[in-house]
């Protein structure tokens, strides 16, 4: 799941060379060979990568708060979601529904 995830957030943010991943471990976490460096580990990582190198920090979040909040949404997607059945996915992302019903946020769609 978290590498069409990866695939898929490339292609929002426009990225031209598709990258190459891998997993490891039991649970299947994406590894991402990085050319100027270690391989970086994590859905987390990887995903804030791409915002960088696609130069769009602005979805990170543009305050130190914001940013936090970008990493705990990040953070409860790999603890809640990852490793479980279909039926448990449903039912997490129906509490998720829940608790943002009365929350205001705002999201973006543009088109590469």
């Amino acid at each position: 799941m978290a590498l069409r995830e990866l695939s898929s957030l490339e292609k929002y943010l426009g990225l031209k060379k598709a990258n190459k991943y891998s997993t490891q471990g039991d649970k299947k976490v994406p590894v991402l060979q990085n050319n100027n460096g270690p391989p970086l580990v994590g859905l987390g990582t990887i995903a804030s990568h791409l915002v960088k190198e696609a130069k769009r920090p602005n979805l990170l979040g543009d305050s130190a708060e914001n940013r936090a909040v970008v990493q705990q949404w990040l953070e409860y997607r790999v603890t809640k979601l990852d490793g479980c059945t279909k039926e448990d996915t449903k039912a997490i992302l129906k509490d998720l529904n829940l608790y943002l019903q009365d929350k205001v946020y705002m999201a973006e769609t543009s088109s590469p």
